[in-house]
């Protein structure tokens, strides 16, 4: 199976799996609902309990990577932010931004017409990239989330926010569906505090070989283990939910209520 397709078919697995969980289990994940993009690449709309919009991810590359005899199927995604009109929001966005938001473009749902979804993935509501990196040889998987804040505080510091809230919640759905919660979660800030990266791994075999090629993909990058995020907890008492305790009928598909 090629790159592309694998992680595809990991993710997907994940979604289905928690669209079976408890609505208490789904909070504590902190994804209230997504739904799946019809497009020629994997991508996903995603909806949040305790932030206001809808996140799109979207793979735009995928390589089949190699350390230490291990394979990897890796694929970077884009993730955009598309804020709601009311509550003042879109003030964190370039005019032209703000302009096709406002506009038919989008529908009811927040969510762009998919009739006119090539507008905006000409490179638009842009607000960070996400990778995903999963061993072939164990359950290993690697997760990373870019930011680069190209203004000032306070805007581009609510966007990061936003973006790390997702990227947590994905990580408490991964927990739920792995039966394991992140052994690891690093950062790193570039000096003058532009750009920051952040790390979670998963890995109940071997952490070490995990953590050596994270070190070796990120190169000159220290990461610091710093402060655990608040919301590790969740994460923690996700991991030990069994199947049969889940208390929704659940969909079959990439959705939730």
């Amino acid at each position: 199976m090629n790159p592309i397709d694998a992680v595809r078919e990991k993710l997907e697995a994940c979604f289905i799996y928690n669209s079976y969980a408890s609505p208490e289990d789904r909070k504590l994940t902190g994804v209230s609902m997504l739904s799946q993009v019809w497009i020629e690449v994997p991508a996903w709309y995603f909806w949040l309990h305790d932030v206001p919009g809808v996140f799109m991810l979207e793979a735009v590359h995928a390589d089949l990577l190699e350390h230490e005899g291990v394979s990897y199927d890796s694929s970077r995604f884009t993730l955009r932010w598309f804020p709601p009109l009311d509550l003042g929001l879109l003030s964190l966005f370039s005019v032209e931004e703000r302009c096709l938001r406002s506009s038919v473009l989008f529908d009811s749902t927040g969510t762009p017409r998919h009739e006119q979804l090539s507008v905006i993935r000409g490179g638009y509501f842009k607000c960070a990239l996400l990778e995903c990196h999963f061993s072939r040889r164990d359950d290993t998987v690697v997760m990373l989330l870019s930011t680069t804040r190209s203004s000032p505080p306070p805007g581009e510091t609510r966007r990061e926010e936003y973006c790390t809230a997702l990227f947590q919640s994905l990580a408490g759905m991964y927990s739920l569906y792995a039966k394991s919660a992140p052994e690891s979660c690093n950062s790193f800030r570039k000096a003058g505090g532009e750009a920051a990266l952040q790390a979670l791994v998963f890995s109940k075999g071997d952490p070490e070989a995990a953590g050596n090629f994270m070190r070796a993909y990120l190169g000159g990058h220290r990461l610091d283990s710093g402060r655990r995020p608040a919301v590790e907890g969740n994460w923690r008492r996700l991991a030990p939910v069994k199947p049969e305790t889940m208390g929704s009928s659940g969909c079959g598909c990439c959705c939730g209520q």
